[in-house]
Order: structure tokens, then sequence, then C-alpha cells
């Protein structure tokens, strides 16, 4: 049987079978399905995979496969290249929320200056208070009306509103 110590050969996975046998890694694994080579599914971090018993193969170096993950890199430089990897997409998030406040910051005070340049720039509405040589001519106009002429002038230059997102 195969895997047995009198036998010269080794357990390769179905891509090193396929490259020693000179067939494709899908032919490897129809013929393993099928009996027609001695192979055996074994469990991987990335689920089963074949392995193929190939005669006149050498044996590959015994590793930890649970120190090595599929790149050969060992576990330790992985994990601490995605810890950094995360560290950098936190801080890079959190910054970008910071100016994202920033902005919305930025954009009210751009609204408040806006609105106050066009209150400034607004052309003044003609009085409606009768000069004096106007009011001999015309008669004597009332206080009243000139009050309300100059609420409504005093409402249209009124402060600018806050907007939602400002808090202070």
């Amino acid at each position: 049987m195969a895997g047995q110590a009198g036998d010269s050969g080794a357990w390769l996975r179905a891509a090193e079978a396929a490259v020693q046998l000179g067939i494709s890694e899908k032919t490897v694994r129809r013929r393993a399905t099928a009996g027609a080579l001695p192979a055996r599914q074994v469990s991987t971090g990335h689920g089963p995979a074949w392995e193929v018993w190939v005669t006149g193969a050498e044996p590959r170096p015994v590793t930890d496969r649970a120190e090595t993950d599929s790149s050969g890199d060992t576990a330790g430089q992985g994990d601490s290249a995605m810890m950094e990897a995360l560290r950098l997409i936190n801080r890079l998030t959190e910054e970008n929320r910071n100016l994202a406040g920033q902005l919305g910051y930025m954009q009210a005070q751009l609204q408040q200056r806006d609105e106050q340049l066009k209150a400034l720039q607004a052309p003044a509405e003609p009085s409606a208070t009768p000069t004096s040589h106007q009011s001999a001519q015309e008669g004597q106009q009332t206080d009243s009306v000139a009050g309300v002429v100059s609420d409504d002038l005093a409402a249209s230059v009124a402060a600018p509103r806050k907007v939602w997102w400002r808090f202070w």
C-alpha cells in the first residue's frame, strides 16, 4: 500500500503531484476521486485538500502547518502586518471623521458670512418717512407708518440663523 516504509515516494499536494506527474491539477483531483491514484483528503485551514502518493518523489520538509500560512510567511509576521494595517485603517478613519467635522464647521461659518455680506450689501430701501420739506407740502404723516417701515427693515437685516450641525 502507498505510504508504507518499503515504498519510495511521498505524499504531495495536488498541485505538486500534478507537476511531478506532468498532468493538470484538475486531472489529479479527478483521478484521486475516481480511485485511479492513491490519494487522501486532509484537513487544512482553508478546507479539505487532496494529497496524492507519488512514487519516486522527494518527501517535502515537515513544517508545522499552524505556524505557516499559504504564502509561506510565518503566522507571527502575517499577524503583525495585519494588525499594523488595521491600526492604520483605524487611524485614517478617525482622521477622516475629524476632517469631515471640521469641513462642516467651516461650511457653516462660510454660509453665515455670506448671509452677513448679503445683508450688508443689500441696497437700502427708500425711506417712507418724509423729509421736512415733503411733510410741509403733502401734510403730516403719522409716526406709526414710519415705525412699521423701520420694523420691516430691521427684520430683513436680522442675524443669520444657526445651522443644525453647529452645536456650540
